[in-house]
């Protein structure tokens, strides 16, 4: 048997941690927001360095401004409709085409429009 005042002490731990936890993953929530900002502008800036011509693969990237976008590398037939009705089936609230070279990433103004840098939209 264990003594009361040991169980107690266990408790204590264990609301000690959970709060812990808490806090956190508060903080998680706001990294992510500053990493999220800081790769939103990184990809423009990778995007405008990236080489039309070059094997690429097309992306089809879906999200809700301010809190989460979903990128999926597709094929070939994959086409802006592909890309949109995707964005509804996810929930998401706009889209954006996008081409990854080697060298970089180029993506299209949101809701369709084709990147600068085009493999194929």
């Amino acid at each position: 048997m264990f003594s009361r005042k040991y169980l107690v002490g266990a408790v204590v731990t264990l609301v000690g941690v959970f709060v812990a936890s808490i806090g956190v993953a508060g903080n998680a929530g706001i990294e992510k927001e500053k990493n999220y900002r800081a790769a939103e502008k990184g990809a423009i800036v990778i995007g405008n360095n990236a080489k039309a011509g070059a094997d690429a693969t097309k992306i089809c990237s879906v999200f809700v401004p301010n809190n989460w976008r979903d990128s999926v590398n597709v094929g070939t037939a994959f086409t802006k409709q592909s890309c949109r009705q995707y964005m509804i089936t996810v929930g998401a609230h706009q889209w954006q085409l996008a081409c990854l070279y080697s060298n970089g990433i180029a993506f299209g103004s949101p809701n369709g429009a084709d990147p600068a840098q085009n493999c194929g939209w």
